[in-house]
């Protein structure tokens, strides 16, 4: 491909379009959880470019992704005040790419297992413990993937790499919850409100007479 430069009055046009289907089924049943679900997402892009003098005016990408994914939870209470969520979520991912003008595709398969587990703690009926660690995977989208140069402006230029991979990230999360903290903090948020509304009254009330 060759490449030629643009003068100032080019400009770059970007119009990203996703199509998303999905379906799922869940069922419960004495603590478990489980279901499914399907995803299919179809994402356009178009890249066109006004006043160039570039071997093309418009180049375009396709990305097709499905996601098929099952979970199971299990749900126990220990005594009163414990409480322990065990779970997993797999999902298998199809992606299918095609760029233009370069003629390319790109494919991957690949699937990945994120566990998940929570423990609560409450000791009263005003204070709740909690701590859980989750795991989520983050996709690059379709600008990120396509190879095809973007110029911005004259001086500016960017395009995507398509053998970028998914990120996996773990989610630590500790809450402590307390009903008698949330009780006085609505208490002052009532008081000052009301404070506030009958201040606002007296100065419209001085502004009348």
């Amino acid at each position: 491909m060759s490449e030629t430069a643009f003068t100032d009055s080019t400009s770059a046009k970007v119009s990203p379009i996703a199509n998303n289907y999905s379906a799922k089924v869940d069922v419960s049943y004495k603590g478990f959880r489980l279901g499914s679900q399907y995803a299919y997402t179809r994402s356009l892009l178009g890249l066109s470019y006004t006043g160039s003098s570039v071997s093309y005016d418009r180049v375009s990408a396709t990305y097709d992704e499905q996601v098929l994914a099952g979970y199971l939870e299990y749900d126990r209470t220990f005594g009163r005040a414990w409480s322990v969520n065990l779970g997993g979520r797999y999902e298998h991912t199809w992606t299918k790419g095609e760029n233009k003008p370069i003629a390319n595709e790109s494919h991957t398969d690949y699937g990945k297992l994120f566990p998940s587990l929570r423990v609560g703690y409450n000791p009263s009926q005003s204070h709740a413990f909690s701590w859980s660690l989750s795991s989520r995977i983050t996709r690059p989208n379709i600008i990120n993937l396509n190879p095809n140069k973007v110029w911005r402006d004259v001086n500016h230029e960017s395009y995507g790499n398509q053998n970028l991979k998914p990120v996996r990230l773990f989610q630590p999360s500790l809450m402590n919850w307390s009903m008698v903290r949330l009780v006085a903090w609505s208490r002052k948020a009532r008081s000052w409100l009301t404070n506030s509304t009958a201040l606002g009254l007296c100065a419209k009330n001085s502004s009348n007479h």
